[in-house]
């Protein structure tokens, strides 16, 4: 997930939002592919045989699809990419709902029936949420002594988790710094129960433990 370790920007280091929903929506998109592929392939009559490229325009710019070639028969996502082609809210609602809430099984099913994808199991849902998992956990791992961070954007907000059976509102504090060689980048994203001092003590201890510093 290369869009976590380096936040896209304007010319004068402003984040640009357009590049990182491109780029969102072009991850998904190839995610629900590659799950849909696998189904096919699940009695054992075909296989996965590579990828073929095509180039899509949506309402947030042009995305590469990679296309799952079959050994026998053939795979085209007609549905898929006339959704995504139209200027569609219910798009832009999707995209922005897995990545806010995380991304968990029960979401990415109801995410996948707003785009029209019927069919996933939610065997092929977990393993999609899995493949951004490690994306968020390569990113709240990444050493980040390479280059020193003058300047740190610390936030919060709070949204809806389920834990212990019943939906509690959690604090999801985020670090963004800009790095002495200019670029931003995201640093660190975790959940804490609420915003308290222990709290945001041990999520900076944390940034500090992986190599940050050079703060000002």
């Amino acid at each position: 997930m290369d869009t976590l370790q380096q936040l896209p920007t304007h010319g004068d280091g402003l984040l640009d939002m357009r590049e990182l929903a491109r780029t969102l929506l072009e991850t998904m998109v190839n995610e629900i592919m590659d799950a849909q592929a696998d189904m096919a392939c699940e009695d054992g009559a075909t296989a996965r045989n590579g990828y073929r490229e095509r180039g899509l325009t949506t309402p947030v710019g042009d995305i590469v699809l990679r296309i799952p070639k079959l050994r026998a028969g053939t795979y085209f996502p007609e549905g898929l990419i006339e959704r995504y082609s139209r200027a569609d809210r219910a798009v832009a609602a999707a995209v922005a709902e897995s990545w806010a809430n995380g991304v968990s099984t029960r979401k990415m099913e109801r995410i996948a029936q707003k785009m029209g994808i019927e069919r996933l199991s939610k065997d092929q849902v977990s393993a999609m949420c899995r493949s951004l998992d490690a994306g968020v956990a390569e990113l709240a791992s990444r050493d980040l002594g390479e280059v020193g961070f003058p300047y740190l954007f610390l936030d919060a907000t709070y949204v809806k988790c389920r834990r212990d059976g019943r939906a509690q509102s959690t604090a999801v504090v985020t670090a963004i710094g800009v790095g002495s060689d200019g670029v931003r980048r995201m640093l660190g994203v975790a959940a804490i129960d609420t915003e308290t001092h222990a709290g945001w003590l041990g999520f900076l201890r944390a940034l500090r433990e992986r190599g940050l510093s050079g703060v000002r």
